[in-house]
C-alpha cells in the first residue's frame, strides 16, 4: 500500500484470546507497530508507543495496536506483558515470505510504524517514532 490507498483488511486474535478486526475501527486513527522481541530496535522502540499512547487516550480517536512476528507467541507475549503494552497486540504469524501480512501490507523491517487514516486510509507508513509522533501531532487535534 502507498501512502493514500486503502488499508489492507487485517483480523485475527490478541495474546489475550479477544477477537480483533482492524475495520471495526474505522473512524479511527490507527498506529500499527510491526514488532518481534528477537528485533533489538524493536525491543528499544516498542515500549515508548506507551507513553505516546497516552497522549491520545481513546476518546480522542487514535487507537494503537501491536502486530507481533515473534516464531514462538509466548515470548512475543511475555515482552508484552513485561513491557506493559496495554493496547491489543496480535501475534501474526512468522517472519518469512510466504507471511500473508507481510506480504499485503509490503513490510521489509521492523520496526515498522504506521498511521492510518479514519476513513482506513495510509496516511504513513514505515515511519520512525518522531515521524510518528509529528504526523499525529498534525493530524489529530
Amino acid at each position: 500500500p502507498t501512502i493514500g490507498s486503502p488499508v489492507p483488511g487485517l483480523a485475527g486474535w490478541t495474546f489475550d484470546d479477544q477477537e480483533f478486526s482492524l475495520e471495526s475501527w474505522k473512524g479511527k486513527f490507527i498506529v500499527l507497530d510491526f514488532w518481534a522481541s528477537w528485533c533489538p530496535p524493536c525491543r528499544a522502540e516498542t515500549p515508548r508507543l506507551g507513553d505516546l499512547r497516552d497522549d491520545y487516550p481513546s476518546a480522542r480517536s487514535v487507537e494503537f495496536v501491536g502486530l507481533n512476528f515473534d516464531f514462538n507467541e509466548k515470548a512475543g507475549k511475555a515482552f508484552a506483558d513485561a513491557n506493559k503494552l496495554e493496547w491489543p497486540q496480535l501475534n501474526i504469524g512468522e517472519w518469512n515470505p510466504e507471511n500473508v501480512v507481510l506480504r499485503d501490507f509490503g513490510v521489509t523491517a521492523i520496526p515498522s510504524l504506521w498511521l492510518i487514516g479514519p476513513k482506513g486510509n495510509v496516511l504513513g507508513r514505515d515511519l520512525t517514532f518522531k515521524e510518528l509522533e509529528q504526523l499525529l501531532k498534525s493530524r489529530v487535534s
